[in-house]
């Protein structure tokens, strides 16, 4: 009996071996792309094979990557690693997310950590680059405001172990310099971290499993910034759904956390509207409502867009642009409510004319340039708008 159990192991081992690449195989005839949710990218397509790519051996790094890729029951896997990461080893990051039991958070460390000298070399930059966008909203009539919000990790910083760093430090650092230097060269700015920070509870304003505000936050920072205009929000009703929100750090775990967050929408009908992105009609709904089952961040507005045009045919209100990243997607369906016509600009997406150029041709009564303050400092995509 003892025999034939010791012979069982090494016969099975032998099986997958086999087995493994085979039903892959059979799987990558059958469908040989795909997205991977949890991993936010898409999976490797089928190599084109070329005389080139034979010879200088990109051709076997990148058949490799579309292997690994696609093997058989690949996310589960990697479900049952995470799994055994968390519960088994206890580790207490996984897949560069911090776990916890309330919040889930990313990883120290910055993807662009800058020394004291470089960090107020790039905040002049900024400043003295939007001088021109200033410069042509004071041309044109416009208002102009730039906002500063805190990023997830800078709200739930005391979520953080004490034994591990803190990037409370270094978002700080960040907002300080930048908000120095946009006083210096006068650009009217508004800073939301102490109004966030001032809050008795901050968790239905910030997302405990994504690096965004929550509805209710982008609400909060809406408001304030009418205020900064002179203006008064609408009074708007948000309220929480039966569906859950798939958000960047819930996504990475497989959802094997037992930190939950409830997706938050609008009760407010909106009026009639019109819509066109980049260019075209556009029938994406300004918040995607889902009875229940998992709503993503990009419910709001489609996620990230060039440029959105909103048009409520309202000639008594005025126009608003509003310029920034994904953080502008869940404040821009409010400013739909206010204003009769709404213009996003993501300059990650959008090629057209730089932002100075744009206000003088469109003309709108306000401008708003929303930033966060881990990506405030970077000088791509929306950090080099003027």
């Amino acid at each position: 009996m003892k025999t034939k159990t010791k012979l069982l192991l090494p016969l099975l081992f032998f099986a997958a071996l086999l087995l493994v690449p085979a039903l892959t195989l059979y799987g990558l005839v059958k469908s040989p792309s795909g997205w991977s949710v949890e991993e936010n990218r898409a999976l490797a397509d089928v190599p084109e094979v070329s005389l080139q790519s034979m010879l200088d051996g990109t051709l076997v790094q990148n058949l490799e990557t579309f292997y690994s890729d696609h093997i058989f029951a690949r996310r589960q896997l990697l479900k049952l690693d995470t799994l055994l990461q968390m519960k088994l080893l206890r580790r207490p990051i996984v897949h560069d997310v911090v776990l916890g039991d309330t919040v889930l958070l990313p990883a120290p460390g910055f993807s662009m950590k800058l020394s004291g000298e470089a960090r107020e070399a790039q905040a002049v930059s900024i400043a003295e680059g939007l001088q021109s966008v200033k410069s042509a909203a004071d041309e044109v009539g416009a208002q102009l405001l730039y906002t500063l919000v805190p990023e997830q990790r800078t709200v739930y910083a005391a979520y953080y172990p004490d034994w591990m760093e803190n990037p409370a430090s270094e978002t700080k650092k960040n907002r300080d310099a930048l908000l120095s230097a946009l006083q210096k060269c006068g650009i009217p700015a508004l800073d939301m971290t102490d109004i966030f920070a001032a809050l008795e509870d901050p968790l239905p304003y910030y997302s405990r499993v994504d690096h965004h505000y929550t509805l209710r936050g982008a609400y909060l920072t809406y408001e304030t910034v009418c205020e900064a205009f002179g203006l008064r929000a609408s009074k708007l009703t948000i309220a929480d759904t039966e569906s859950e929100l798939l958000g960047t750090y819930n996504r990475k775990l497989y959802g094997l956390s037992s930190v939950r967050e409830a997706m938050q929408v609008l009760q407010d009908a909106f009026l009639d509207y019109t819509r066109e992105d980049n260019g075209k009609a556009s029938a994406t709904p300004l918040i995607q409502i889902r009875a229940s089952g998992q709503s993503l961040y990009t419910d709001y507005m489609g996620g990230d867009i060039g440029e959105t045009i909103v048009r409520t045919n309202r000639p008594g209100l005025p126009k608003i642009l509003i310029v920034g990243d994904s953080f502008t997607n869940a404040l821009e369906p409010l400013a739909v409510v206010d204003f009769d016509e709404m213009r996003s600009l993501d300059y990650r997406h959008f090629d057209g004319a730089a932002l100075s150029d744009y206000i003088r041709a469109y003309r709108p009564d306000y401008v708003l340039i929303l930033r966060d303050d881990v990506s405030c400092l970077n000088r791509t995509g929306n950090g080099a708008i003027s």
